[in-house]
């Protein structure tokens, strides 16, 4: 989770995104105690995501925008 952290922090950092991070719920703790990303949102996009397809993920991700949207969130 450090390496992908790290990836993660070089990529975004230069596109100034939020991150919101999905996967099997046992693991998405296990990254945010690594996580070094400040734009990393309060919520998850939980459940195997291996078979789903972007727009999938994207209809289940977006709520979770919105709504740090709404909390004033810098997006």
């Amino acid at each position: 989770f450090r390496r992908v952290d790290h990836l993660l922090h070089n990529f975004l950092t230069y596109h100034n995104r939020p991150l919101i991070i999905a996967g099997v719920q046992y693991l998405l703790p296990m990254y945010r105690k690594v996580n070094t990303y400040p734009q990393l949102l309060a919520g998850d996009v939980t459940g195997s995501q291996e078979y789903a397809d972007l727009r999938t993920i994207h209809e289940k991700a977006w709520p979770i925008v919105k709504n740090s949207w709404r909390k004033g969130a810098k997006l």
